[in-house]
């Protein structure tokens, strides 16, 4: 299992040997390799092996390969550089870009002659390898939760090695007025005393206003303005794609993110509640903002605070949900894993079972009060009923479960154990939308996306449907092929995320364009609509 990097709902809760992030899971790096490598002591210097240029000399610099792992191509980067004051003679990092994760400390470097071993213990992972090519490629192995994956690196230059494409980002000169704006957020997240203030961007259209207004919420984990993700900015595409159009839009940083204050750990889905209302309140002093025209859009977890903020205020007049929970939070997380997994390559009867026990033992955790700390005898419980879980599956789904080892999955059930106890984590499994949904009376648009595998169409419209049935003002649709995220997706894994160059597929946003046009939320926008 690995956990959600920087985010906690857009990267799912699982027991999975998804690779590089700190908390992941693998066997040391000698019992990963297919091959034994050098030995500790057997490094450049110890072996003389300076006559070719296969040697630490020729080791230095930026290394770039792809690795296959989950049905997706990650891109990984090593970055060397000799130091004879650092540990080993080596200054080392390792990127995975496409996960987001950066700067993972490469702790050791071995050179024996043509041979290579780089360790990364904080995710208890290596790489192992043979120079190739005349000393410009080496080929070999990335080993980590037990397994082994092959890893050709490539030298290259930083600017190359880091390059990503994201056709979609906005660039200047940009047909509307973009203002950098800071506003009082809400209350203090709980067990804290420090103010919450809100930095954010608003773009206006240059048409004569008042300006209908779109504010912006971010899915779960701490996310920035942009809801950046894997080198997405998608809260920023689709800024500019509204802000063209004639709506104004509110973006902002999660509270403890970037330039906001306050502090993000530990806040919960009513602490990001109060920072919803505290932008409607401020877009309300505004003379360019029509106060008669204030929606929220939310995505994932803020496609849930949108309509609990707007049962609090008479100040928000419509909505745009985009892939909302509707059905209680234990429910969502059971299925969630159940689908990735499946995904990932275990059997439907395997991944059914799991989804079923999981819904049992996150169940358990729900009945403990949210005011009291989870006690040692249900710690004790969990991790009792995630090992049997285990133990019940086929050979095969055991592997595509986790690590096989008892001392790694020890480890992946330490780190699996401390989110699902988190103050976060056990406010969303105990949330039931039904609660708020069938309380809605402003217009609501909800959108899914039909390969979401972490809100599942299946699991939710049906519900959501029937939350709203009494509530004539709303519009519940599913765009085919898209994931998550809203980009076009073969099989909707979060591990493909990265690889995807799209970052709002255009339906989405003439989706929700349409439906603000048809309620003459919006006027309508030229016929070369931008």
């Amino acid at each position: 299992m690995s956990p959600p990097m920087n985010f906690r709902a857009i990267f799912p809760l699982l027991l999975s040997t998804s690779l590089l992030l700190p908390a992941g899971c693998a066997s040391s790096a000698k019992d990963q390799m297919p091959n034994s490598g050098p030995t500790q002591t057997q490094t450049t210097e110890q072996s003389g092996a300076k006559s070719t240029p296969n040697t630490a000399a020729s080791l230095e610099g930026v290394w770039r390969g792809k690795l296959e792992v989950s049905g997706a191509s990650l891109t990984i980067i090593f970055n060397l550089k000799r130091a004879k004051d650092a540990p080993n003679g080596w200054q080392a990092t390792m990127d995975s870009p496409d996960q987001g994760a950066t700067g993972i400390p490469v702790t050791e470097v071995l050179v024996d002659n043509n041979k290579v071993q780089l360790n990364v213990p904080v995710i208890r992972g290596a790489f192992e390898g043979t120079f190739a090519d005349g000393g410009d490629a080496i080929d070999g192995a990335w080993g980590q939760a037990g397994q082994a994956f092959p890893l050709y690196l490539q030298r290259s230059s930083a600017e190359e090695a880091y390059r990503v494409e994201r056709p979609q980002d906005p660039k200047p000169p940009f047909p509307y007025a973009i203002e950098e704006v800071e506003f009082a957020g809400g209350q203090p997240t709980a067990g804290t005393d420090q103010p919450v203030k809100l930095a954010g961007t608003l773009t206006l259209p240059k048409t004569e206003g008042p300006h209908p207004v779109l504010v912006l919420l971010t899915g779960s984990g701490p996310q920035d303005r942009d809801e950046t993700i894997l080198n997405h900015k998608p809260f920023w595409v689709l800024a500019d794609f509204l802000s063209r159009n004639g709506v104004a839009v509110l973006r902002f940083d999660d509270r403890g993110v970037a330039k906001s204050t306050g502090v993000f750990d530990n806040a919960t889905i009513d602490d990001f509640v109060t920072d919803a209302l505290a932008a409607v309140e401020y877009l309300g002093t505004r003379d360019d903002i029509n106060a008669d025209t204030i929606g929220l859009l939310g995505h994932s977890e803020g496609a849930n605070v949108a309509p609990r903020a707007s049962l609090l205020t008479q100040k928000i007049d419509f909505l745009v949900l985009l892939a909302p929970t509707a059905v209680p939070g234990t429910e969502l997380l059971a299925r969630q894993n159940a689908l990735l997994f499946k995904g990932m390559g275990m059997s439907e009867d395997g991944a059914r079972a799991y989804e079923t026990r999981m819904l049992e033992t996150l169940t358990k955790l729900v009945e403990e009060p949210l005011d009291k700390p989870v006690s040692k005898a249900l710690r004790k419980t969990l991790r009792a009923d995630f090992k049997a879980a285990a133990a019940a599956m086929s050979p095969q789904d055991r592997k595509v479960y986790g690590p096989t080892k008892s001392e790694d999955f020890d480890h992946v059930l330490d780190q699996m154990l401390e989110q699902l106890t988190a103050s976060w984590m056990r406010s969303f499994l105990a949330m039931k939308p039904a609660t708020t949904f069938t309380k809605l009376t402003i217009p609501t648009l909800a959108i899914y996306g039909s390969k979401d595998l972490q809100v599942a169409p299946a699991q939710n419209v049906g519900p959501l449907r029937d939350h709203l049935a009494k509530h004539p003002e709303t519009t519940v649709t599913v765009l085919n092929g898209l994931n998550h995220l809203f980009q076009p997706a073969q099989t909707g894994l979060p591990a493909e995320y990265a690889t995807i160059k799209t970052t709002l597929d255009p339906e989405l946003m003439d989706t929700v364009l349409d439906w603000l046009q048809e309620r003459d939320i919006v006027s309508d926008a030229p016929a070369d609509r931008q």
